[in-house]
């Protein structure tokens, strides 16, 4: 009776296990699968919006601005004026971004008026005054240029939209949601009145990302873009003579006025390397992962990354940049780059 009852008992151990495991098991399949289907989901929306027009094409396109002076001034005794604003927009970059004196003073007599006041506006129209008394001032080319982009933001202003958190992934040899989703993200750059773009990699030298970030630093001015990278790598000579070798990819990225310091910077002591892989974006915006911007990272090797909103998680990460970034880490090196 003993060994019936030890291996009823055994029996019925073992059924029960077998059950729980089941039904655990059962269910992370399930969210698995809910959350691959909520990715694809997402992911293809993002993909149909940026496959319209380029950032800078939708923002100054002359139809979606038409569209919203008419819903915006309806009845305001303005939509001619900021009509005849674009016009200047448009001549101004055909201009090579030489601002008239007449233009700068329809600007400003415009931004002054009581009529183009509305609540959400304000930002911007601060925005354009303030680079359009900097102009004033000398005259300089590019802030014509900023200007351009900052008056094209108070004439289509975007609007905020809560996202989902998203994963990306590759599998080589096909493979360019990572690289997609990064671009998608930074494009996010355009329109943003305030942000910076801080990004922090191991390696960068993706062509298609380093002439992004280039464009990115022409329409909205390099200082609003900080850069940190290992140093150690960029001395690597392996991939010298391509087209995206590290010191090609460092020299357009400083060309263009960009600022970039190392995980060596301010000459400090130590070694190892940085292996941080994110990029953020004021006040919510996180992309990070297992995967650098490289052609070896995008095509070659299987990485992931995470969009991610959150105001919280993007403080630590600011926290952590800004750390490395004043040489105020733990872990020092010596540099000679700053």
């Amino acid at each position: 009776m003993s060994i019936l009852r030890f291996v009823f008992c055994n029996y019925l151990k073992m059924s029960i296990s077998i059950l729980l495991f089941s039904v655990y098991f059962g269910s992370q399949r399930l969210n698995a699968e809910q959350f691959n289907a909520t990715y694809s989901r997402n992911f293809k929306d993002y993909k149909e919006q940026s496959n319209l027009l380029s950032p800078i094409h939708f923002l100054t396109d002359r139809e979606v601005i038409n569209r919203k002076i008419n819903k915006t001034f309806l009845d305001s005794g303005l939509e001619s004026d900021l009509l005849t604003a674009k016009e200047n927009l448009d001549k101004l970059q055909s201009n090579q971004w030489i601002l008239t004196e007449s233009q700068a003073n329809f600007f400003q007599n415009l931004l002054n008026s009581r009529h183009l006041i509305r609540p959400h506006l304000v930002k911007y129209i601060n925005n354009c005054k303030k680079l359009l008394k900097k102009w004033s001032l000398n005259n300089q080319q590019k802030l014509a240029r900023y200007f351009f982009h900052a008056f094209h933001l108070l004439l289509n202003p975007p609007s905020y939209r809560a996202q989902k958190n998203i994963l990306f992934n590759n599998s080589p040899p096909k493979s360019g949601d990572l690289a997609f989703g990064f671009l998608s993200f930074i494009n996010q750059m355009y329109f943003q009145l305030d942000s910076t773009l801080k990004i922090y990699f191991y390696q960068l030298n993706q062509p298609e990302i380093i002439d992004s970030i280039q464009k990115l630093a022409y329409w909205i001015g390099p200082h609003r873009i900080k850069i940190i990278l290992e140093e150690d790598y960029l001395h690597k000579d392996k991939l010298r003579g391509d087209p995206s070798d590290y010191s090609t990819a460092l020299r357009k990225l400083l060309n263009a006025g960009i600022r970039i310091r190392t995980d060596k910077s301010y000459r400090s002591n130590g070694n190892g390397e940085s292996h941080h892989k994110f990029a953020i974006i004021e006040p919510d915006q996180i992309f990070t992962g297992s995967w650098n911007p490289t052609s070896r990272g995008t095509n070659r090797n299987f990485n992931h990354a995470f969009w991610l909103q959150s105001k919280k998680l993007l403080k630590l990460y600011d926290h952590e940049f800004e750390q490395i970034w004043q040489g105020k880490s733990q872990s020092h090196k010596s540099s000679h780059w700053d």
